[in-house]
């Protein structure tokens, strides 16, 4: 831990602020809620994830640093999903194959078109026609 220095305390400043723009450099341009005075930051990334969605009207948390004319992004302000968030729709893709496993069963889907479910048990149910077709059809 770097002690922050006595002379430099009053140059960091912790804030709030909206984002008024995202500059073609890149840069988040801030509104400061307390004063209304906008400055360029410089996004904080904190880990490999993809970053969070800074768009106009958002609120951010931002650290000025004074000494240096610099500021940078931390975060954006938001609730916490409670929830946990499902999409809509769910699109996986891969070149030669494709395994889901859970247990003892699976489900393969290979390049050449073949797709091999295996389980303890299987069901298949619809509301309306169950179809099964193919060139052959075994049971059993």
């Amino acid at each position: 831990m770097i002690p922050l220095l006595a002379e430099n305390a009053t140059t960091i400043q912790l804030k709030r602020g909206q984002v008024l723009a995202i500059t073609q450099d890149g840069k988040v341009l801030i509104e400061n809620n307390f004063d209304g005075v906008s400055l360029e930051c410089e996004f904080l990334r904190t880990s490999s994830a993809p970053p969070p969605p800074i768009k106009e009207g958002k609120q951010v948390l931002y650290i000025e640093d004074a000494a240096n004319d610099a500021a940078y992004v931390l975060g954006v302000i938001e609730r916490y999903p409670w929830e946990e968030d499902i999409p809509d729709r769910l699109k996986l893709g891969a070149t030669q194959r494709i395994d889901l496993r859970c247990g003892c069963a699976s489900l393969m889907m290979s390049e050449d078109g073949k797709v091999v479910i295996k389980g303890t048990e299987v069901v298949s149910r619809a509301r309306g026609v169950n179809k099964i077709k193919g060139a052959a059809v075994k049971i059993n």
